[in-house]
């Protein structure tokens, strides 16, 4: 009795005191520990598909930009990179039952993509996971809003291409030419290409080339394939004529047309620069820099520039059409909601800083992640790197389902004009006149 009295003491005392508690996790008021820590989730390995759609992802951005990360933060995860190529178009992918969960592509893509029915609204997830979308530059954004009429978000954007003038110092050194500066416009650059076009040594020099025309160019004065209001074609206007005479133009220039073969062919003209016989050349900076780079890495660097996309008087301070790259979520994935926590950290200011540091221009408002651009590549060291921020992106033209068919009637009409002497005006009325034919042939289906 004794021994249990002085127990029963024990207990009281214990419970009267301040700072005692239970061994079930209550504090001493019988309340619940809100400092009990929450049971981790737990999650079954699982493997996300990433689908490379049209855009330029060597093997090394893969894992640094995209797998290694991702196996980081969410260890249960692991992504596979599916390439496009012969028998890997999404049709393919379709047929097959085998789609992505993830897609990585441009905003170029989304029409198609959403005919296809394989895009989801990612708007629930965006709230389920309060995802904040100010954190994206809002004309990035908005371009992206614009493709969908019911205010879906097809994507999330990772990164913007830019299109500034390249040139190789040592072939302006070598013909004596003073190097091109900002604000240059397109009968300057003609005027380069003048000088620049020439043999030296029994080897072959172009001043100038484009690489993808006359797409990108026309882009720059916002040109459109389609009236969406009627579904007629607009590729036989005074704008477009204005563009097949600019790029003939530079094509006429005694020792710049590039063989007959290779025309058009933006490898071709991309090699042609690397290699040290093109001194000119407006390209995607996320196709080439990766190229200058890896000519770093090899102890072989290119001795180059860059300045601001040439201007147009009507379009003064303006560079192609905006190219996002993006990424986008399966529809009817099994993995929706890992799919997109996925996109939703490959967009956050922890990686955009990664991807901006080594060359890709971020999609966040984020100063701190805008100003670290290039810093990791030796290819960029001490390059007039402002000239990319000098230019916008044109605005974009109304999009129609059709525009892809009436855009191969403008390139092969202007390689009947620059490759066969066929006259622009009559290249381009039959242009349109087949244009128009496709796509009645479409809407009949």
């Amino acid at each position: 009795m004794v021994v249990l009295f002085v127990v029963i003491a024990m207990i009281s005392a214990c419970g009267a005191g301040g700072g005692a508690q239970t061994p079930g996790g209550s504090a001493p008021d019988g309340k619940a520990d809100t400092a009990a820590k929450p049971k981790e989730e737990k999650h079954d390995p699982m493997t996300l598909k990433l689908y490379q759609y049209g855009l330029a992802l060597t093997d090394s951005d893969f894992s640094k930009l995209f797998a290694d990360p991702v196996k980081k933060k969410f260890p249960y995860i692991t992504l596979e990179l599916i390439r496009m190529g012969k028998g890997m178009q999404p049709e393919d992918l379709l047929a097959a039952g085998d789609f992505p969960d993830i897609l990585f592509s441009s905003n170029g893509k989304i029409p198609y993509l959403t005919d296809l029915g394989v895009l989801a609204d990612l708007n629930p997830q965006v709230k389920k996971n309060n995802t904040d979308l100010n954190r994206f530059q809002p004309d990035i954004l908005n371009v992206i809003k614009n493709y969908a009429a019911g205010g879906e978000v097809y994507a999330l954007p990772f990164s913007r291409n830019f299109s500034p003038l390249f040139y190789n110092k040592d072939l302006f050194d070598k013909f004596g030419v003073s190097y091109p500066k900002d604000g240059l416009t397109w009968n300057d650059v003609h005027d380069l290409a003048q000088k620049l076009s020439r043999s030296d040594g029994g080897v072959s020099y172009r001043g100038f080339d484009y690489g993808q025309v006359p797409d990108t160019a026309g882009s720059i004065l916002s040109l459109g394939y389609v009236n969406p209001k009627t579904n007629k074609s607009i590729i036989n206007t005074d704008s477009w004529k204005k563009v097949f005479n600019l790029l003939q133009g530079f094509y006429s220039i005694p020792g710049n047309m590039p063989e007959k073969a290779d025309f058009g062919d933006l490898n071709k003209a991309r090699k042609e620069f690397t290699e040290g016989r093109l001194a000119m050349f407006i390209d995607k900076g996320n196709g080439l820099v990766p190229m200058l780079q890896d000519l770093d890495n090899q102890h072989k660097p290119l001795n180059w520039d860059l300045t601001a996309s040439p201007n147009f008087p009507e379009a003064p301070g303006v560079e192609g059409r905006m190219d996002i790259h993006l990424f986008e979520v399966y529809a009817k994935g099994k993995h929706q909601d890992d799919a997109f926590k996925v996109i939703d950290y490959l967009t956050s200011k922890d990686i955009e800083m990664l991807a901006s540091g080594g060359g890709r221009v971020t999609s966040l408002t984020d100063k701190a992640v805008q100003n670290n651009y290039g810093k990791e590549l030796s290819a960029l060291k001490g390059k007039h790197i402002e000239a990319i921020f000098k230019s916008k992106p044109a605005p974009l033209p109304p999009s129609t389902d059709y525009d892809g068919l009436v855009q191969k009637q403008v390139t092969a009409a202007f390689k009947s004009v620059v490759l066969d002497g066929q006259d622009i005006n009559s290249a381009l009325r039959a242009a349109q006149e087949a244009a128009d034919k496709a796509i009645a042939e479409e809407l009949a289906k």
